[in-house]
């Protein structure tokens, strides 16, 4: 009786066995198919070498992403002119108030106030939505131009 019971777990387990083994030739061919005799092994060097290179390569971009980010909030995004004429005896709109804001809203404004004799040129920090400084009717206009 036990050597029955024996044999067939034994023959359970050369079942199983055999049908993994066939299972990871199956996957082997298909692994290897289209594949000469001996270039598996470089094949596979150079994926993973290949797979290297690419991880070192995305970490370049994730340095270069941080930096280009950090740069962006520098940048000017919002610009606004308004042009306007000072001094009633003056034809023309040739004095004029720049703003350059950046994505938070803050930036400069520059104002350029042209008269006959002079030129005079002002500029004004802004700062997000915080007003610290008095803005005159032109400087506003063109703040709310940019934003």
């Amino acid at each position: 009786m036990l050597d029955r019971v024996l044999f067939i777990l034994l023959l359970v387990w050369n079942l199983v066995s055999t049908s993994f083994i066939f299972l990871l030739v199956f996957y082997y061919r298909r692994l290897t198919k289209g594949v000469k005799q001996g270039n598996l092994k470089r094949i596979l060097k150079s994926l993973l070498k290949q797979g290297k290179l690419s991880e070192e390569n995305f970490k370049e971009l994730e340095k270069r992403i941080v930096c280009l980010e950090g740069e962006e909030k520098l940048s000017l995004k919002k610009i606004g002119l308004a042009k306007f004429n000072p001094f009633s005896e003056l034809g023309g709109d040739q004095s004029f108030s720049l703003a350059l804001l950046n994505r938070k809203d803050s930036g400069i404004v520059v104002t350029s106030l042209h008269g006959r004799q002079t030129t005079r040129i002002y500029a004004k920090l802004v700062d997000g939505k915080k007003e610290k400084v008095k803005f005159s009717a032109e400087e506003s206009e063109a703040i709310k131009k940019a934003l």
